[in-house]
């Protein structure tokens, strides 16, 4: 008997993810990671911003995302596939 029926597995594709900018936004929870928006908000709630500053970051975090199964790996995965170079990128992240 075969089975011709679709999977039921959905794959994320980056067309079908919101738009992204390393420039922009932060390469985990995918809000806004801008120094100028931190600097306005009172000292206590402001996020501490961090560029990426060494090639070696990409292979730790898909090490780090292949590790984990609760559907944050996969957004993670997608933007890191999009770019070898996360420092040319100007790729940020919140510390937190």
């Amino acid at each position: 008997m075969c089975d011709d029926s679709p999977s039921t597995s959905t794959l994320s594709t980056r067309s079908s993810l919101p738009a992204f900018d390393f420039k922009r936004d932060c390469i985990f929870c995918n809000k806004e990671a801008s120094f100028k928006t931190e600097t306005k908000k009172s000292q206590k709630y402001r996020r501490s911003i961090h560029e990426v500053a060494t090639l070696e970051i990409r292979s730790t975090i898909i090490a780090k995302a292949k590790n984990r199964a609760d559907g944050w790996e996969e957004s993670v995965l997608a933007k890191l596939n999009s770019v070898v170079d996360l420092v040319a990128a100007e790729a940020k992240y919140h510390r937190d």
